[in-house]
């Protein structure tokens, strides 16, 4: 492992200290290898090395924090819209009766403006013969 280190440093760091770019960070299993090996009491690493294992750590924690962030956010999406459409369906539940109202109060009006009619409305089936 150590020698993966020395060759970032030299292609890195120029011997001035930390100066990797984010995109050659260790992730996942090969940052996992690392950190294990450097637990297991792995020979002194220099400090570029430390600093380049702590920063791919931060950079992982950061990576994870936010891809859960995301997560959070799309849970709260989904109840913003599932609550606007339960809003939704019952302000049209609410509104039907009176609908339904207008609309015998229309037909009446109808009726009423032609004269006496023989026939009768009925709201689910249309017109009906008076009994």
């Amino acid at each position: 492992m150590r020698p993966v280190f020395r060759q970032w440093r030299r292609r890195h760091t120029h011997g001035t200290g930390w100066g990797a770019p984010e995109s050659e960070l260790y992730r996942g299993v090969r940052l996992a290898r690392a950190l294990e090996w450097r637990a297991a009491g792995a020979p002194t690493l220099s400090e570029a090395e430390a600093q380049f294992l702590d920063a791919s750590q931060a950079t992982a924690r950061a990576e994870q924090v936010a891809a859960e962030e995301q997560v959070r956010m799309s849970d709260l999406y989904s109840l913003m819209v599932y609550g606007y459409l339960i809003t939704t369906v019952n302000e049209a539940l609410a509104v039907a009766p009176r609908l339904q109202q207008v609309r015998i109060v229309a037909i009446r009006a109808r009726s009423d403006s032609n004269g006496p009619s023989t026939r009768r409305p009925c709201l689910r089936r249309g017109w009906t013969e008076a009994h």
